[in-house]
């Protein structure tokens, strides 16, 4: 990048992206530096614009990271990780309503084009008489937090598929209002909307308090009993 600025120095593009080189290392004084570098070139500069946001919502800077973020989108209007990050900045803040609301510009929702294209995606409407489809998305630990909503969706006669990774099965099997888990896309039965988990918050408006959690865990008798024999023969501490 510095062998570049010495053939153009008014590249911004330089800047903007030795400062995510020293973004990514912590060293967020030196990176705020090359983002303004950037801004001075190109004032219009929305992509450094954001990354101003990412830095000050890292330093838990809420208010200037949403500044930065408005200014990058007034700049950029369809500018989705700018939308997306103001998202996670209002969720750290606890403003629920817009952070989830914003959330939905997130990459994750268009991961699995080949099951949504040319389906409806499911935006709160009546369900009776339907088939929705839940698609689970991210890490683990974000499907067992998500997942408790899945008991807030109203059933009519409806039909609810969830589909998970094969290794989460013993996870869900066991979840009311779930009639059928899959793990392949082939298995796919037909489905009249599509959802996915992390959206079922915006959806359902449930911002002013969370569902209870959910107890995914069940004692094995077998293994407790295969246990206890073993330690009580080797007598071990």
């Amino acid at each position: 990048y510095e062998e570049g600025l010495k053939l153009n120095k008014n590249q911004t593009i330089f800047y903007n992206q030795i400062g995510l080189l020293l973004f990514s290392f912590q060293n967020y004084t030196e990176a705020r530096e090359y983002y303004f570098k950037a801004l001075k070139f190109n004032s219009n500069n929305y992509q450094a614009l954001n990354n101003l946001g990412l830095l000050e919502n890292e330093l838990s800077n809420f208010s200037m990271a949403k500044e930065y973020y408005y200014k990058s989108l007034e700049k950029n209007s369809e500018y989705r990780t700018a939308y997306f990050n103001l998202g996670v900045c209002l969720l750290r803040e606890g403003n629920y309503d817009s952070g989830w609301k914003y959330y939905e510009y997130r990459d994750d929702k268009r991961v699995n084009l080949d099951i949504t294209r040319n389906r409806n995606e499911w935006d709160g409407v009546n369900l009776k008489n339907k088939r929705l489809l839940i698609i689970c998305e991210q890490g683990i630990g974000d499907n067992i937090q998500f997942m408790r909503y899945i008991s807030l969706i109203k059933k009519e006669n409806t039909k609810i598929y969830l589909l998970i990774k094969n290794d989460l099965l013993n996870f869900f099997i066991k979840i009311k209002n779930i009639d059928q888990i899959l793990f392949s896309k082939d298995q796919l039965p037909s489905f009249d909307f599509y959802v996915y988990l992390l959206s079922l918050p915006h959806i359902l408006k449930k911002t002013d308090q969370f569902p209870k959690p959910l107890n995914f865990f069940n004692f094995n008798s077998t293994k407790i009993d295969t246990w206890e024999n073993y330690f009580q023969k080797v007598n071990s501490k």
